[in-house]
């Protein structure tokens, strides 16, 4: 199965009252069920989110059990993540995270914060490394 979406002006705040905004984007599905293979695509996502501008991408597969992220990258406002690596079964994922502006994520949130980090071993014993700077964060 492939199926390819295309999304207009959707507002996530519809479902997520929290997190109005204007989203579009173009997202592929490639699945094979007998063969427990699925890929989801993001090749776009821009608009806007809470009044911040957004824009992303990247790539999901699931192959049986093994979940993997590929060159994700979202941002949002002054805030931007990446992540590369495996999910599941075990870990081995990388991430770097440049966020200036926190407040801008969440209201609740404040100040910066940036830095990389590495999640390896297992998803019930996980081992993390982090490399985090902060200045002035509240939750």
């Amino acid at each position: 199965m492939f199926a390819f979406y295309i999304l207009s002006s959707t507002n996530p705040g519809l479902m997520l009252p929290e997190w109005p905004g204007r989203l579009s984007g173009d997202l592929l599905i490639d699945a094979d069920i007998a063969a427990e293979k699925y890929q989801l695509t993001l090749k776009s996502l821009q608009g806007q989110l809470r009044g911040y501008p957004l824009d992303g991408r990247g790539d999901f597969r699931m192959l049986g059990k093994q979940l993997q992220a590929q060159d994700v990258a979202l941002r949002t406002g002054d805030n931007r993540l990446e992540l590369n690596g495996q999910m599941l079964p075990s870990l081995g994922m990388t991430f770097e995270l440049k966020a200036e502006a926190l407040q801008q994520i969440l209201p609740d949130l404040g100040g910066r914060l940036e830095g990389e980090g590495r999640l390896t071993g297992e998803l019930r014993n996980p081992a993390v490394s982090l490399n985090l700077k902060g200045n002035a964060v509240r939750a």
